[in-house]
């Protein structure tokens, strides 16, 4: 089992969509306390992401209140690099999509590799399950799971991770 999860965008906007304000708010403690213990961390570009959306809420308040507690810094741009240079990773990112930050997925990736590197299990939590063809039998784009079974790290869904916080929900 992993001791420290990577968060991803998709993971954090999956609390909103999934859980009414009560258990939201249990929820978000609980992370806190996984953030402090060095449990769980994202990259500053998943709440660049968040921000980039406009739409002020309990998920971006919530990451810019418990960024400057994580444990582990933000990847170090070399990794960032080596992740984007792999053909299959690369395809992490759709370059068609219109955002206004950062795409986190490769920073999330790539602290992944760090966190690995230094000793620890770790494990990322996303929605990002499916890969997407550009209609001709190529890969277009590489889901987040995709990925980590090229760099041999774990994966799992918001709805398997909101248990291990032991959280009623």
């Amino acid at each position: 089992m992993a001791d420290v999860h990577v968060i991803d965008t998709s993971s954090l906007i999956q609390f909103l969509d999934d859980l009414s304000p009560a258990p939201l708010w249990r929820v978000l403690v609980a992370c806190e306390q996984w953030v402090v213990n060095g449990r769980l961390v994202f990259p500053t570009q998943v709440e660049r992401e968040l921000r980039s959306y406009g739409v002020p809420d309990s998920i971006t308040a919530w990451c810019a209140g418990v960024k400057d507690r994580r444990r582990f810094d933000d990847p170090d741009y070399k990794t960032v690099r080596q992740i984007m240079s792999n053909s299959v990773l690369q395809r992490v990112v759709d370059w068609g999509k219109s955002t206004k930050a950062d795409p986190a997925d490769p920073y999330v990736l790539a602290q992944a590799v760090e966190i690995q590197a230094a000793g620890h299990e770790v494990c990322i939590v996303n929605e990002d399950r499916r890969d997407k063809n550009d209609g001709y039998g190529k890969l277009k784009k590489s889901s987040i799971h995709t990925c980590c079974a090229q760099l041999n790290i774990t994966s799992m869904v918001t709805s398997q991770f909101l248990p291990l916080l032991g959280v009623k929900l």
